[in-house]
């Protein structure tokens, strides 16, 4: 019961101040008139029927709700006037000003006391409502304005981030590709044949890192668009992870690629592409961490619900800060926690931080999961959890049940 009443009491205020700002303007003023004139009128038809007192409390709440309509100074001069035309039209002896008997000089007295005094009180609380109102508006533009200068200073570090990343990231392998060109162009018939064969290499290598990098870019701005489409296939992850640790394994033979993937794993209803994509991602950046000769381990175990992907490098590990900031787009740790991403002979070179954003991206449009922990005694673990749903039926065992 105290509880509805808190809830009633509540609502009559909102309501109360509601009307008290939302309709204080000239337009409404009539209404406030046509309350004094029903009153009149109710209180004539009810004149020798009800006792002189209750007259008086008709008089008393036609001044309560006319001031919710008419200004403090029209409200208090709309009520004196009525106490003064009850006294002249229903106080013996009537049409005149006089009061015969004391009680009703005293109700008269009364009757101006509470009626003007009510009159002030509701102006009095229209002022607060309004004053009130007016801060709250006020305190919401300075949040709205707080809220725009942030997103524009995020935006603005997002584009410094971008540029940046565009003319350092972009332009260190393009000028190696600009130079070992330039290189060949020049000497290729005075340079040793090995040599010819690294400029290449070089150039390839420098081709291919440009290209991850503009892939990831540009999957990651389609992967946040709201209308992404996914093309989902009833998949194979032995085979997705197949592919991921062959090019691993060709793409960095200074590193030992272990896989420990089991057969019969249950199928993924997913886009293939993607998955590709995300776990080519985490095994690049595991290598990219991992000193040269030591191992990076790709594990898939089934957990019924979901099926358990793990990528263990053997590289320094993740600051505990650093654990969920390197999944947000253009956070690289800083180069006194971490050395640099990768290197171009001599040269270091750093992701534009795109790599594992894209990751999370393509396991969030999945319903998956991504986590990252540090492997024992050393190293860093990128777990991923997708869900794996009702099986297929194989289509010879499709043809049984027909049968």
């Amino acid at each position: 019961m105290l509880a509805l009443a808190t809830s009633n009491r509540a609502y009559g205020q909102m309501v109360l101040s509601k009307i008290l700002v939302d309709r204080p303007g000239a337009d409404l003023r009539w209404m406030g008139g046509a309350t004094w004139v029903a009153a009149w009128g109710l209180m004539l038809l009810l004149d020798g029927r009800i006792v002189l007192g209750n007259l008086a409390l008709i008089l008393v709440m036609a001044g309560a709700l006319a001031g919710l309509w008419l200004s403090p100074v029209q409200s208090m001069t709309f009520s004196a006037a009525a106490v003064a035309l009850f006294n002249f039209f229903f106080v013996n002896p009537r049409h005149t000003f006089a009061a015969m008997l004391q009680e009703d000089l005293l109700l008269l007295v009364t009757l101006l006391g509470v009626s003007t005094g009510i009159s002030y009180l509701l102006a009095r609380l229209r002022s607060l409502v309004t004053s009130e109102r007016l801060h709250a508006s006020e305190r919401e533009q300075a949040l709205l304005n707080e809220r725009a200068a942030i997103d524009q200073a995020q935006v603005q570090h997002l584009r410094n981030t971008l540029l940046t990343a565009i003319s350092h990231d972009y332009r260190t392998p393009l000028a190696t590709m600009t130079g070992a060109a330039s290189s060949l162009a020049a000497h290729a018939a005075k340079l040793p044949r090995d040599r010819v064969a690294d400029l290449a290499r070089t150039i390839v290598d420098e081709v291919g890192h440009l290209n991850r990098m503009t892939t990831n870019t540009l999957q990651l701005a389609r992967l946040d668009s709201d209308t992404v489409c996914l093309d989902r296939q009833w998949e194979s992850p032995e085979e997705i992870l197949a592919q991921v640790i062959a090019r691993a394994r060709r793409s960095a033979p200074a590193h030992v690629v272990e896989a420990r993937v089991p057969r019969n794993l249950p199928l993924l209803y997913c886009d293939a592409v993607l998955l590709v994509q995300l776990f080519d991602n985490l095994v690049e950046n595991a290598i990219k961490y991992s000193p040269a000769g030591s191992k990076v381990l790709i594990e898939a175990v089934d957990r019924g619900q979901t099926l358990e992907v793990c990528v263990t490098d053997a590289g320094p590990g993740v600051p505990h800060a650093w654990k969920e900031k390197v999944f947000d787009v253009f956070q690289r740790i800083d180069s006194a926690q971490r050395s640099a991403d990768a290197s171009v002979g001599s040269v270091p070179r750093r992701g534009v931080g795109v790599g594992l954003a894209v990751c999370r991206a393509i396991v969030r449009v999945h319903g998956a999961g991504i986590r990252l922990y540090d492997a024992q005694p050393t190293g860093t673990v990128v777990e991923v959890l997708l869900p794996v749903q009702a099986q297929p039926l194989m289509p010879a065992l499709a043809d049984e049940v027909a049968a």
